[in-house]
């Protein structure tokens, strides 16, 4: 897909530390509304219910980013599954100065061509985005990767079908030796952990070394504790 790029005015970037700035709206398929906004400097991705990108001030991937062990790693390709934005390239990138590959999937192509309008043509890493449902995307393809990201939500809920133990099997079958897993889950509220805490006890069976990070208000599964950094 070619990169069609937005610049935005400096002026309009000093404004966005003031007040919200609305940059787009538009709907697709698969979203009643998404608003694409500049905060602080930064672009925004919301949908009706949640935020799904917001460049380095996506807390969740970069708290999680930053307490895993890259420096004793030999990681170079990342499957994004849910791009957003592309928040997840960015972090990888600019925020922690790692070169790396990837491939993207992304089930609404209005997403991913503001991700290429907003975010991708201010990096340099090869980005592969692949128009599909990652469910059966997965099913068929044979690559494996040694960082995967699981970050697919519609509006604030995953759809179950990312939830059963055949997912997590297949997640598990996509990783090279030493790979990892980041599974992105929501922890805001009671019903929220609840459900998340219910959640793992299935993470646990697939990935019986795993572990988990509180970032914000979401918890982020890790395939192995070995990989994050010791406190």
């Amino acid at each position: 897909m070619g990169k069609d790029k937005l610049d935005i005015p400096l002026w309009k970037k000093a404004l966005s530390y003031l007040t919200e700035i609305r940059l787009e709206e538009t709907s697709s398929e698969y979203h009643s509304i998404l608003a694409v906004n500049l905060v602080k400097g930064r672009h925004q991705l919301c949908c009706e219910n949640a935020i799904y990108s917001y460049d380095d001030k996506y807390d969740n991937f970069r708290l999680a980013f930053k307490a895993l062990q890259f420096d004793k790693s030999k990681w170079e390709s990342v499957l994004v599954l849910g791009l957003g934005l592309a928040s997840i390239p960015y972090l990888l990138e600019v925020t922690m100065e790692k070169a790396l590959s990837f491939t993207a999937i992304e089930i609404d192509d209005v997403v991913a061509s503001l991700a290429q309008k907003y975010t991708m043509h201010r990096l340099s890493s090869p980005i592969d985005v692949v128009i599909a449902d990652a469910y059966h995307y997965l099913a068929v393809d044979e690559k494996k990767f040694d960082i995967i990201t699981m970050d697919i939500f519609a509006d604030d809920v995953i759809p179950i079908k990312f939830q059963t133990i055949e997912y997590l099997e297949t997640l598990k079958s996509k990783l090279n030796p030493g790979g990892v897993l980041l599974y992105n889950r929501l922890a805001m509220t009671d019903f929220d952990k609840e459900a998340s805490s219910s959640f793992y006890h299935k993470f646990k069976q697939v990935f019986p070394n795993s572990d988990y990070l509180e970032v914000k208000d979401n918890w982020m599964f890790v395939n192995d504790k070995s990989f994050i950094v010791k406190k």
